[in-house]
């Protein structure tokens, strides 16, 4: 006589091996051996899938996971009501928002083409454009209005940009990546412009960029102006005049690098 001892599949089991054959041992052996399945070692019954029930015929609307372990810490969380606490709670919540809504939009790229819409872009959030063979400064109105093409147009192409005061971050700079003719860029008092956003214009503007203006960046450092080498026709480069050996020796390395480029300090 086997005693099998208790598993899954099988309580309690007492064979007589004299009266089984060597198959039926082995698959006997084999379930009671095997590793139980994933409902076999369940054991609750989540709430939804019990029948019988009343709420079971709102199983449909069940969630496939619960989320009680981040209801649970969200519970344990400290809440901070102060004052300047929940002012800078909306502050980071509209500047997650903001960064979301500058990522580069591949629906209007695809109906616009790049040129288009980068002019909409900017325009859009208060900046402005300028297209070659055209003397019109595009930008909003009084009302927000403003009257761009809302199609592809291949005679619009842009020769200025002016993003003053606008809040454009390394997200939102992607938008202009497809300006391969763009003469002039300014960024003056884009608090969110940085070293790491300078770097993105001198990639992509190395080619076309003749005049750039940097006033009014904080965020921006010698170590930013020196990602400008790329940018092999520029001119005219309008930054803040910082009392840094480093940043005398950034501009002096620029101005040899590019005889005919002209730094003027505010």
């Amino acid at each position: 006589m086997f005693a099998f001892a208790k598993s899954p599949l099988i309580s309690r089991t007492t064979i007589n091996a004299s009266k089984l054959s060597t198959n039926s041992g082995k698959n006997i052996v084999k379930n009671v051996l095997r590793n139980p399945t994933k409902e076999e070692l369940q054991w609750r019954t989540p709430w939804h899938k019990k029948s019988n029930e009343f709420y079971s015929k709102f199983k449909l609307f069940a969630p496939e996971k619960s989320d009680n372990a981040k209801i649970l810490q969200f519970l344990q969380s400290d809440f901070d009501f102060r004052p300047s606490a929940i002012r800078n709670w909306f502050r980071k919540k509209r500047q997650e928002m903001e960064e979301d809504l500058q990522k580069l939009n591949v629906q209007r790229l695809e109906v616009l083409g790049s040129e288009l819409a980068a002019a909409h872009f900017i325009v859009h959030r208060g900046g402005s454009v300028k297209f070659y063979d055209d003397d019109t400064i595009y930008k909003r109105d009084e009302n927000g209005d403003y009257d761009l093409p809302s199609q592809y147009n291949p005679h619009y192409v842009v020769e200025e940009i002016n993003c003053k005061n606008v809040p454009i971050n390394y997200d939102g700079l992607e938008n202009f990546g497809g300006l391969r003719k763009i003469k002039k860029f300014s960024v003056n008092g884009c608090e969110p412009i940085d070293d790491w956003c300078l770097d993105r214009i001198s990639g992509q503007f190395h080619e076309s960029l003749e005049e750039l203006d940097v006033r009014n960046c904080p965020n921006i450092s010698s170590r930013g102006l020196e990602a400008l080498y790329r940018i092999s026709n520029l001119k005219i480069l309008y930054v803040d005049k910082v009392d840094s050996k480093t940043f005398e020796m950034v501009c002096l390395l620029l101005e040899e690098l590019f005889p005919k480029l002209e730094i003027k300090y505010t």
